[in-house]
């Protein structure tokens, strides 16, 4: 079951590429120039924070949740590790973390469209910090270690969004008031 396993998420991550394009391709004719301009960034940004969130994962987690767990074993209780759960254990560890990392570009994207606002994640920073720590508790394996180790980028990555937010919505709010400006200026001209 496990040469399966390696199989499968082998074929997939060589293959994702080419199903992107292709998706990609299907896509593009129906949109406009101005919005082909922004997907570009959007996918190039989600795709590096996937890649970075996923090595984050199997460098730095994966071993020390790993060593935590194998801390266990005494002399009378040895660890059975099998191939098929570590690469169980690792594909849904890392494909977490990847997805987790994807936090700031999703709330970004929310805020750039007017879905949300920085002042609405700021007075809500509570209830993601709670969801956070949920959220891990039901995606990493049942110890403490892993779920704080996923619940802290989690964290982190909020705040950053926060941020970033905040410098978004305070250029969109200075070309808005550039367009008001040209426009008064302009019917200014007219009314001469």
């Amino acid at each position: 079951f496990a040469h399966i396993k390696v199989s499968f998420f082998g074929s997939v991550f060589i293959s994702l590429p080419i199903i992107l394009f292709q998706i990609w391709r299907f896509c593009a004719p129906g949109l406009l120039h101005r919005e082909k301009r922004y997907i570009v960034p959007f996918v190039f940004f989600s795709t590096l924070s996937f890649i970075v969130g996923a090595l984050f994962c199997y460098f730095l987690i994966l071993p020390y949740g790993l060593a935590f767990l194998l801390s266990f074993a005494t002399e009378n209780l040895t660890p059975q590790i099998s191939i098929g759960f570590y690469i169980s254990f690792a594909f849904k560890l890392i494909f977490t973390f990847g997805l987790v990392f994807e936090v700031p570009i999703v709330t970004i994207l929310l805020v750039q469209i007017g879905v949300i606002t920085p002042e609405f994640l700021s007075k809500n920073r509570g209830y993601v910090i709670v969801g956070a720590f949920v959220l891990s508790a039901l995606l990493t394996p049942p110890d403490v270690v892993t779920q704080v180790f996923l619940a802290g980028p989690v964290i982190v990555l909020f705040e950053i969004s926060i941020i970033v937010s905040k410098i978004i919505m305070k250029r969109k709010k200075k070309r808005e008031e550039e367009r008001e400006k040209e426009w008064e200026d302009e019917e200014d001209d007219d009314s001469d």
